[in-house]
């Protein structure tokens, strides 16, 4: 495993790999790998046992809606940890389904996106059942916004924007 490591190294090391690496400072990672180390057997359904890692999360959900501006509204805010950015997309494209079918009634979800939008939410549609209506991209590589307007419809859930498209990163 080290010898692979060590081949793959010069890839991502100085952190120009768009999606992958962002960071590939040497004393970051290391406390990353320490972060890890200290944590690597917990597991958050067990926080009888793990309480540490509820009470990470809950910070790093009460910083997140703090930089996002909470102070400014009254509405309830809630968040989750997830393991990365195709999770991320999993868990909201879901909560859109499960909220547009308890307050709007709608059945038959659906979601706008151009046809460069990551490839998670491909993945969402096909485990919750949304049905996607991709719209295509100019000459210039934006999206067609007249498409994307007039793919609406009482069964939208969601709109998805992506920028820079993920493919022409």
């Amino acid at each position: 495993m080290q010898e692979l490591a060590d081949k793959e190294q010069d890839r991502w090391k100085d952190g120009f790999v768009s999606g992958s690496v962002y960071n590939g400072d040497a004393e970051h990672i290391e406390f990353l790998n320490k972060v890890y180390a200290l944590t690597s057997q917990a597991n958050p359904l067990h926080s009888d046992i793990w309480p540490s890692i509820n009470k990470y999360e809950a910070e790093i959900i009460s910083m997140t809606a703090n930089m996002l501006g909470a102070g400014n509204t009254k509405d309830k805010i809630c968040g989750a940890v997830s393991s990365g950015g195709t999770e991320s997309i999993l868990l909201a494209m879901k909560s859109y389904r499960d909220r547009a079918r308890e307050e709007r009634g709608i059945t038959k979800p659906e979601m706008v996106l151009p046809v460069t939008a990551h490839a998670a939410f491909d993945k969402a549609a096909h485990y919750f059942n949304i049905k996607m209506v991709k719209v295509p991209l100019k000459d210039d590589l934006t999206v067609d916004i007249e498409k994307y307007r007039a793919a609406f419809t009482e069964n939208t859930v969601v709109a998805i924007g992506s920028a820079p498209s993920f493919p022409t990163v």
